[in-house]
C-alpha cells in the first residue's frame, strides 16, 4: 500500500475506531440504566418504570419473570432454585412494581451486578452472603499486622478508644480465627497505639483525623449599661408689708407673710441685733432668714426679693420674694465583664465590691464597736456550645450588684442587684440585646394661697409650682465571638 493511501486511510480507520467506541459505551449504559434505576426504586419505594400489564393464571414463575425482563430492557438471570406458578393480574402497573411484588410474593432477592439482574431464593441469597463473609475474614485472618501510633492533640485519647472500638473495627462474624485489633492509650504522650490488618489501620486513621480537631474557644462579652435621667423644677413667690414707722417691734423691720409662716412674722430678716435692738426683741424669722437660711434656700436656683414704698400708704412698704429653682442630671454607667471559655465549658467572671459597717453596742457602759461587710457583685457565668454552623449557644447568667444608701445616712446600705438568666442563640461576632428594663415617673404639683395665686403674673408671689421627670433604663448586651474558627473547622460548611 502506497504511502498516499495510508494517508488517506488512517484518519478514517480512527474515526470508525472512536464511532465503536462511543457505540459500545452508550449501549453500557442504556443497559445499566433501568438496572440502576430498578435498585433505587427498591431502596425508596418510589417506582417509575415502564406501565406493563400481567394477566396469568398458574403461570410458571420464571415465564413472568422473562416477561417482565423483556419489559424492563435489561439482562436478567434466573437461579434454578426459583421454582414455583403464580397468579397475577397487574394492569399498566410499572416494571419494577411488578418485579417487586413478585419477588416478595415468592420470597425472592435479586441483587445487581452492573448490567445484569440475578434472581434467586432469599435463604440461598442470606447462605451466599454468610459465606463471602467468612471468606472475607478468613482471608483478614491471614493478613500481616501493622502496628501504627496515633499522636492525639486535642481530643481524650480514652475517649476516641471507645468510638474506635465501636465504629473503626470491622466486623468479625462468627469465625473464631479472626484476631481482634490492639487498641491502647499511652498517657504520657497522649498517643494511640494500634495493631491490626493495614485496611482497618486506615479506617481508623480517618476517624482519628475527623475527631482530633481543636476544641472551638469562644470569647464573650457581656454589656450592662445604665442610664439615668432626672428633671426638677420649683417656681414659688412670698409677699408682705413693712411698715417702717412702727418702733415697737423690731424697729420697723416688721413684714406680715402671706405665705410659709405665721402672717404676724418677719418674712426676711436677721436674728442677730440690728440698730442696738436686742435679738430677743426680734420676732422669730418666718419664710426666709438671713444669711445662711438664705443661701441654703437658693442653692438649686435664685432667690430674687423686692421692698418698694407704697408712697398712698404713707411709710408702708411691700415686701415680696420670689424663688425659682431647676436642677438636671444624666448618669451612664456601663460595665463590661468578659471571659474566654472552650466550648462546652462553663466559665465564671466575678468582681465584688464591699462596704464596711461599724456596728456599735454599749454594754454596762463600755461600748464596743463589730464590723459588718456588704459586699456588690459583678458577675458573668456562661457555658457555651458552638454549632457546625458557626453560631454560639449560651446558658447566661449575669449579675450586676449596686451599693444603696449608707453615705451619710443612719441606715446601713443596702444592696440592689440587676440579674439576667437566659438561653440564647448569637452567630459569631455579632450582638444581642438580651433584655432590659425601662422605667418613667413624672410629678407635678401646684399649691399656694387660694384664689390670689390664680391671679395672673401677681399671682406667682402667692403660690407655687413643682415638677419632677426621672428616667431610668436597664439594658443587657451579649456578643460571642469565636477565636479559632478555621482549625476548629466550624462555620466552612
Amino acid at each position: 500500500m502506497s504511502s498516499q493511501a495510508r494517508k488517506f486511510l488512517l484518519p478514517r480507520l480512527l474515526g470508525a475506531t472512536l464511532a465503536l467506541v462511543l457505540l459500545t459505551i452508550a449501549q453500557k449504559v442504556r443497559a445499566e440504566e433501568p438496572v440502576a434505576q430498578f435498585a433505587k426504586a427498591l431502596e425508596e419505594k418510589k417506582f417509575t418504570g415502564k406501565p406493563i400489564t400481567l394477566n396469568v393464571k398458574d403461570a410458571d414463575v420464571t415465564d413472568v419473570l422473562r416477561v417482565i425482563g423483556d419489559a424492563s430492557g435489561f439482562n436478567i438471570i434466573i437461579h434454578p432454585g426459583v421454582t414455583g406458578k403464580i397468579t397475577i393480574t397487574l394492569i399498566q402497573v410499572p416494571w419494577d412494581q411488578a418485579l417487586d411484588v413478585v419477588l416478595q410474593t415468592l420470597r425472592l432477592s435479586a441483587e445487581r451486578n452492573q448490567s445484569v439482574l440475578r434472581v434467586v431464593p432469599s435463604d440461598l441469597m442470606i447462605a451466599e452472603k454468610k459465606a463471602e463473609l467468612d471468606t472475607k475474614l478468613a482471608a483478614q485472618a491471614s493478613e500481616p499486622r501493622v502496628t501504627r501510633i496515633f499522636p492525639i492533640s486535642f481530643a481524650d485519647p480514652s475517649e476516641l478508644v471507645k468510638i474506635l472500638d465501636t465504629y473503626g473495627v470491622a466486623e468479625t462474624g462468627n469465625n473464631p480465627n479472626v484476631i481482634k485489633p490492639v487498641i491502647t492509650v499511652d498517657k504520657t504522650t497522649s498517643s494511640i497505639v494500634i495493631r491490626d490488618i493495614a485496611q482497618n489501620v486506615e479506617r481508623m486513621k480517618r476517624l482519628i483525623e475527623l475527631l482530633d480537631v481543636q476544641i472551638p474557644q469562644v470569647l464573650v462579652e457581656a454589656k450592662i449599661v445604665e442610664a439615668s435621667e432626672d428633671f426638677g423644677k420649683t417656681f414659688g413667690g412670698n409677699a408682705g408689708l413693712f411698715n417702717s414707722q412702727d418702733s415697737t417691734i423690731g424697729n420697723g423691720r416688721f413684714l406680715s407673710s402671706f405665705s410659709g409662716a405665721n402672717p404676724v412674722d418677719r418674712l426676711i430678716g436677721d436674728p442677730a441685733a440690728v440698730g442696738g435692738i436686742a435679738a430677743t426683741t426680734i420676732p422669730t424669722p418666718g419664710v426666709f432668714q438671713g444669711g445662711p437660711a438664705l443661701s441654703a434656700a437658693s442653692a438649686n436656683g435664685g432667690t430674687i426679693a423686692a421692698s418698694p414704698v407704697l408712697a398712698i400708704f404713707g411709710s408702708t412698704r411691700v415686701a415680696a420674694a420670689l424663688q425659682m429653682g431647676e436642677s438636671e442630671s444624666k448618669v451612664n454607667v456601663i460595665s463590661s465583664p468578659r471571659t474566654v471559655v472552650l466550648s462546652g465549658k462553663s466559665a465564671t467572671v466575678n468582681q465584688v465590691t464591699a462596704r464596711t459597717i461599724p456596728n456599735t453596742v454599749v454594754t454596762v457602759g463600755v461600748a464596743q464597736t463589730t464590723f459588718t461587710s456588704v459586699t456588690a457583685n459583678l458577675k458573668l457565668n456562661v457555658t457555651p456550645r458552638v454549632t457546625n454552623e458557626g453560631s454560639v449557644m449560651m446558658q447566661l447568667s449575669i449579675q450586676k450588684d449596686v451599693l444603696e444608701g449608707g453615705n451619710g445616712s443612719s441606715l446601713p446600705p443596702s444592696v440592689a442587684p440587676r440579674t439576667m438568666n437566659t438561653e440564647v442563640l448569637v452567630d459569631s461576632g455579632y450582638t444581642l440585646v438580651i433584655g432590659g428594663i425601662l422605667s418613667s415617673d413624672s410629678l407635678d404639683a401646684e399649691g399656694g394661697f387660694p384664689f390670689l395665686r390664680k391671679i395672673p403674673i401677681l399671682g406667682t408671689f402667692f403660690g407655687n409650682t413643682s415638677q419632677s421627670k426621672s428616667r431610668k433604663e436597664l439594658m443587657f448586651f451579649v456578643t460571642p465571638r469565636i477565636l479559632n474558627s478555621k482549625r476548629a473547622g466550624v462555620g466552612t460548611g
